[in-house]
C-alpha cells in the first residue's frame, strides 16, 4: 500500500483528543462512511472507502510509553491523506500499516504535539485532520510519521 499527498484536497473536520483513562486517542464526529482501517501499532487509521482518503485516528496509545523529547514539527500544509490499496479490503478486519512490529513513540510536553514513528524523517508533510499531520517519503509513499496533538493532553510526568 501507498500513501499519497493531496494539497489541493480538504482536510478533515473533525477534533483529536486524548482519552487518559482509556489510554487511546479518539476523533470526533465519528466519520459515517464505508469504511476499513490501517494500524500503527494499536492506533487505526480510519479509510473512506469509496475515495481512499484517512477520515480519522482512533484506538489505543498507552502514554506510559511514551519518551519524552524536544523534537520541533516538520513542516507541513492542510489537504488530504490518501491511500493506494493493491488488495481488497474486507469491512471490519484492521490492517497493518508496514511490517514493522512497533513504531517508537515521542512527546514534547512543552508543545503538546506526540510523534508516533521515527521524529528525524522528513518528507511532505500533510495535516489531514485538524492537528494530525502525516510525513511520507516522497518516492516510495511509504508513511515515516505520524504527529498527534490532540485538544486534551495533560503532562505526562
Amino acid at each position: 500500500m501507498k500513501f499519497k499527498i493531496d494539497f489541493n484536497g480538504k482536510m478533515e473536520n473533525r477534533v483529536l483528543r486524548y482519552i487518559i483513562r482509556d489510554y487511546s486517542f479518539s476523533t470526533v464526529p465519528l466519520a459515517k462512511c464505508h469504511r476499513f482501517s490501517l494500524c500503527v501499532n494499536m492506533l487505526e487509521l480510519t479509510i473512506n472507502w469509496d475515495e481512499g482518503k484517512v477520515v480519522s485516528v482512533d484506538g489505543c496509545c498507552p502514554y506510559g510509553g511514551w519518551k519524552k523529547t524536544k523534537f520541533s514539527m516538520p513542516k507541513y500544509q492542510p489537504g488530504a491523506l490518501l491511500v493506494e490499496i493493491n488488495f481488497e479490503p474486507i469491512p471490519g478486519i484492521v490492517y497493518p500499516v508496514t511490517d514493522r512490529e512497533h513504531w517508537p513513540m515521542y512527546v514534547n510536553e512543552t508543545t503538546g504535539w506526540v510523534c508516533i514513528g521515527d521524529y528525524l524523517q522528513r518528507g511532505p508533510a500533510v495535516e489531514f485532520i485538524k492537528n494530525c499531520v502525516a510525513v511520507v517519503s516522497k518516492e516510495e509513499g511509504d508513511l515515516l510519521s505520524l504527529w498527534l496533538k490532540p485538544k486534551y493532553l495533560e503532562r505526562y510526568s
